[in-house]
């Protein structure tokens, strides 16, 4: 039983959970599935969504713009966490657990209600 409440185990246990919680969760926009867990892939999209544009589609100029402000969300979000451990210490990944949590089910509020209105 103490091993489940050291706080080594338990940062593991809540840090798996959000990345968990983060892999299940995707949106669309615009009629765009939106990937919400890795970079690797929104780097695909756009560098194809840039490829249509030298083509000469300027409709997409907007994807472009999403994709482009998705990537620098997620590099200034991994910096600003990066500080929070130098000052903060580890407890600031604790925070980060929570807020995915509660991000995730604000989420799945939001889509519910969207769902609920179009009928």
């Amino acid at each position: 039983l103490d091993i489940y409440l050291d706080t080594e185990v338990l940062f593991v246990f809540i840090l798996a959970f959000s990345l968990g919680l983060q892999n299940g969760l995707f949106i669309r926009y615009r009629g765009m599935v939106i990937r919400t867990t890795h970079m690797t892939g929104t780097v695909t999209d756009l560098g194809v969504v840039i490829g249509h544009y030298l083509r000469g589609n300027r409709e997409i100029t907007w994807k472009m713009k999403y994709y482009a402000m998705n990537i620098l969300s997620f590099i200034s979000g991994g910096l600003l966490v990066g500080l929070g451990l130098k000052y903060l210490g580890r407890g600031i990944l604790n925070y980060m657990s929570i807020a995915y949590i509660l991000s995730g089910a604000y989420y799945f509020l939001l889509r519910d209600r969207y769902y609920k209105m179009k009928r």
